[in-house]
């Protein structure tokens, strides 16, 4: 115990006040009047996870800020049964006492969120908000937090969950979300109790889990004010930013949510139709979000489009697009990605990985994979190209199935293609896939092929591209080469691109460079805001563009890791960032991506670091079991250790696998991340 208390015997349990799947919570009192909460568990042999569960919450308990949670007592034995004793001020589960109180929920909202704030600035997020664990007083204002038990901090996170109230749950949380875990699943949980709080129903009102995850996955709940008219538009455009389902569209700030739910308050009885479109505004400005603006790339997304419509009614055309790591030659793909879409062409593409060489025709295998997938998906497509596919390429049909294994189970069983002298073998190759690629543009439409980092593309990839380029037979086709004009592979990939050009085929080149001032400008502003001061801002951009370059990999990284430090500031009570133009100067900083990156890194606990250099002895993108098995840790632990890398900005989650934001990052070697790792390690993670 954490003070001395008087013997059990004194004690009387009272009435039961909450409980959950394994624990229970009395009302007690020492003799001398002072009243308890007595927390146990149910069972009087709990298993081993219970136990479990039950010291993470009182460790968690330790390490919370006093003043959102109960105050514990300590530990005591009554009747050979062990209980966790806390201070009882008066507050109880709110359990829908503000349901169809529009005022009273909003101000619950306003309580609940100064006590998350302070939650979260100590870097813990609770996880099972609901109306059990959030607690109120009857005459004071404020909430106490309950139930830390699936709580995660820096220091520890949260064990296996055990059966708890399912509804509060944001969509991340269920294990069916690309989205990783980190304080906005608290705002989510919140967005369901004011929802309920003005509308008297749930959002997602299902019966049963597999219901409720259906409904949280794939359904919009209806505003709050098509419930009930008398709900403000204001409150409904509050709650439904809650609840979205992606965490980043969510609000991302404390400030920016305070600020609606005082708005709510203080307009609450009048007319709020007109200040619906400011919802979320103060959210915007105090979340330091770099945004992903495309600009000073026009011409060149001009020239891409123009391609992409040349090619949709004529032979292939090929765009080279070559500039240094970090330059934007995918960011101007991505911006192309809808325009390509308009003109009807199918975009698909191949990631070369330098690591990862023994794939063959590695490109055109992934591109097509993805094509596959796609087709499958439209009724008849696969059995129409399976047809053609007998008809057209006959005996050489395997020659193609080889190469690609997906179409084997879909186009059936075949006869092997007959022999031929080894200096015939090739040319009969390239013939047949070239056949195999008008199949593919007649059966799945016009194709837009992105290679990426070509520069590292094995030599059966770049040889077979050069000769469907060359042999222009090819219609409806349009090939984006990307590839970096520096390091390994420049040379090679350039030797290629000029073959492909000299050939006669039609070819746009893009050389890429770095980005002027005044884009980093925008950048700059749009991240600030405008009401900071402009001449500032110019110095800044001044400062950003000469250090970086220009490049807008390096210049994102480098604004991220200012703020990290501590150098850019948000001053709430002038809505504004502030920061001092002299300590940013004088601040030593490199301008290389993973020295940026180190930083963020080194606040990362030993074991997520580990987790991140086996990750980079795997490949670019890795899946977690194999990462899982080269730490020694269950697959559950190592996606709550690679989301902590996520949320460092390193890494981002693709399908169930992570990848890492630039090849650069997955480059640095042992000595940039100064993390240990020993010779058995390696052999591990080559033997996969």
């Amino acid at each position: 115990m954490t003070r001395e208390m008087v013997s059990p015997s004194q004690i009387v349990l009272g009435d039961v006040v909450w409980d959950d799947s394994f624990s229970i919570v009395f009302e007690g009192h020492e003799s001398n009047g002072k009243r308890l909460l007595l927390r146990t568990f149910k069972s009087e042999e709990p298993s081993a996870a219970e136990s479990h569960w039950l010291r993470h919450d009182e460790r968690a308990h330790s390490l919370a800020p006093p003043q959102v949670v109960h105050e514990r007592l300590g530990r005591l034995a009554i009747h050979h049964k062990a209980y966790l004793v806390y201070r009882d001020e008066g507050f109880r589960p709110v359990r829908g006492q503000h349901a169809g109180n529009p005022e009273a929920s909003l101000r619950l909202g306003l309580d609940l969120t100064h006590a998350l704030r302070t939650l979260h600035e100590a870097e813990m997020t609770h996880n099972r908000l609901n109306q059990s664990t959030v607690w109120v007083h009857p005459d004071r204002p404020g909430v106490r937090l309950f139930d830390l038990s699936g709580s995660s901090t820096q220091q520890v996170n949260p064990p296996s969950q055990p059966p708890q109230e399912f509804r509060y749950l944001a969509p991340e949380q269920i294990g069916s979300s690309s989205f990783s875990c980190d304080y906005r699943v608290d705002f989510f949980a919140l967005g369901v109790l004011i929802y309920q709080g003005v509308s008297g129903k749930h959002p997602f009102d299902a019966h049963d889990v597999s219901a409720h995850r259906h409904k949280l996955l794939t359904e919009v709940p209806l505003r709050p004010d098509q419930l009930d008219p008398r709900v403000p538009i204001w409150v409904s455009g509050l709650v439904m930013r809650l609840l979205r389902k992606a965490p980043e569209q969510r609000y991302q700030t404390h400030y920016g949510l305070t600020y609606d739910l005082t708005q709510s308050l203080a307009l609450q009885g009048g007319s709020l139709g007109t200040g619906q479109s400011q919802i979320g505004d103060r959210d915007l400005l105090a979340a330091f979000n770099v945004p992903d603006t495309f600009c000073g790339r026009e011409q060149e997304l001009a020239l891409v489009l123009d391609a992409t419509k040349a090619a949709r009614s004529g032979p292939l055309r090929l765009v080279a697009i070559s500039g240094p790591p970090g330059i934007g030659k995918s960011g101007l793909v991505r911006a192309a990605r809808e325009g390509i879409g308009l003109t009807g062409m199918e975009l698909v593409g191949g990631k070369a990985d330098q690591f990862n060489l023994d794939i063959h025709y590695g490109l055109f295998v992934q591109a097509i994979e993805t094509l596959i997938a796609r087709m499958a998906a439209r009724e008849g497509q696969l059995e129409t190209l399976a047809l053609l596919i007998k008809q057209t390429l006959g005996v050489n049909a395997s020659l193609i199935t080889d190469v690609i294994p997906q179409l084997s189970p879909i186009v059936g069983e075949l006869t092997a293609a007959p022999k031929v002298p080894s200096s015939e073998r090739l040319n009969r190759f390239n013939s047949t896939f070239e056949k195999f690629m008008k199949l593919l543009s007649r059966v799945g439409g016009p194709l837009c092929l992105f290679f990426d980092d070509v520069q590292w593309a094995d030599s059966g990839s770049l040889a077979l591209l050069e000769y469907l380029v060359s042999a222009q037979s090819l219609t409806d086709v349009l090939v984006l080469f990307c590839f970096r004009s520096t390091g390994d592979g420049a040379i090679r990939a350039e030797d290629s691109l000029q073959e492909m050009a000299g050939s006669g085929a039609p070819t746009s080149i893009i050389r890429l460079g770095g980005l002027e001032e005044r884009h980093i400008g925008r950048v700059i502003e749009e991240t600030l805001g405008p009401a900071t001061d402009a001449s500032m801002r110019g110095q800044l951009s001044r400062l950003v563009h000469k250090r970086t370059e220009g490049n807008p990999l390096f210049a994102r990284h480098l604004l991220e890791h200012l703020h990290a430090q501590g150098l850019f500031v948000f001053d709430e009570r002038h809505d504004r960032w502030k920061w001092d133009p002299e300590e940013i100067v004088q601040r030593a900083i490199t301008d290389d991506v993973v020295g940026l990156a180190r930083t963020k890194l080194q606040r990362l606990v030993p074991r997520a670091k580990s987790a991140l250099m086996a990750g980079a002895c795997i490949s670019n993108p890795f899946p977690p079991k194999r990462v899982a098995c080269l730490i020694e840790e269950t697959e559950e632990t190592t996606r709550a250790l690679l989301d902590q890398v996520v949320d460092k900005g390193v890494l981002t989650r693709v399908g169930t696998g992570y990848r890492f934001i630039h090849d650069r990052l997955a480059q640095a070697d042992q000595r940039q991340l100064e993390l240990p790792i020993d010779d058995d390690y390696f052999c591990r993670s080559l033997a996969g």
